[in-house]
């Protein structure tokens, strides 16, 4: 009898183990997620995935960022038990293909045994119920507020988190105000993205007439300073006909309070 419930206590402890690293190897990737994607239009609901027995099924993608700001992203998948033996494990996507093409990779992260297991989605959070217990994630990415007085000018107050996974073998090292990445007046790419080889971080800036892509440059972001570029309004917000952007008081871009926006060598800047 001893040894039976010393066997069912050795199992429990295993199994909370498994959900707590879990949660570890995993919420340090998806404290970064931009968004959760349902993949499997075979389920109404996630509530309860029970059927069919004995498959692997792709549940989900968790679209995150890594340390250099690249999407990538993860996929969820669980192995419906047949005799309480369901198995959920995650697979990494950095090259964001589809997940069913990964189902028979190595997976990082994975908790078995598993008898019962379902999901609650909303905006801001996922719930991975697992028998009697939830591991919850908390999403950084969703619109947040900041207090700073230079974004007191601007019509977003939004920013995003990066995690600390990193995808990317860096060859070059950019140096700060190196050009990283760069397009011309009709958006075709004359520098490719080479920003996460930064030394230390980037920032946009307005440099042509291409409204859905900005020059990348090397270094801390400082726009709206004096001397510095300008920070970049929404184009629609504007209502700019960006052909026209190189003016004095462009609209596409402001600055601190006290400056003014001015178009030097084609780059709107704070003086």
């Amino acid at each position: 009898m001893h040894a039976c419930l010393l066997i069912l206590f050795l199992f429990l402890s295993c199994t909370e183990v498994e959900k707590s690293s879990f949660y570890s190897e995993t919420n340090k990737r998806w404290l970064a997620a931009t968004g959760v994607q349902r993949i499997n239009t075979n389920y109404e609901s996630l509530d309860l995935v029970n059927t069919p027995k004995g498959t692997t099924q792709p549940l989900l993608k968790i679209k995150f960022l890594d340390s250099n700001f690249t999407k990538v992203s993860d996929c969820l998948f669980y192995k419906i038990p047949k005799n309480n033996d369901g198995v959920l494990f995650v697979v990494e996507n950095p090259t964001n293909k589809e997940c069913k093409a990964l189902i028979a990779e190595k997976a990082y992260a994975s908790i078995s045994n598993i008898r019962n297991f379902g999901i609650d989605l909303d905006h801001k959070t996922v719930k991975l119920n697992i028998d009697t217990k939830s591991i919850e994630y908390n999403f950084s990415n969703y619109p947040r507020k900041r207090k700073n007085k230079l974004l007191e000018n601007s019509k977003t107050n939004d920013y995003l988190v990066a995690s600390s996974i990193n995808y990317h073998q860096k060859i070059k090292i950019f140096q700060n105000g190196e050009i990283c990445f760069d397009i011309d007046d009709d958006c075709n790419i004359t520098k490719i993205d080479r920003c996460d080889s930064c030394k230390g971080g980037f920032f946009k800036t307005i440099a042509s007439k291409c409204s859905s892509s900005f020059r990348k440059v090397c270094g801390v972001d400082s726009c709206g300073e004096k001397h510095k570029p300008a920070c970049i309004r929404g184009v629609e917000t504007s209502g700019m006909n960006m052909n026209a952007y190189c003016i004095n008081d462009s609209p596409v871009g402001f600055c601190n309070k006290e400056l003014r926006v001015v178009c030097e060598n084609g780059v709107l800047i704070c003086e």
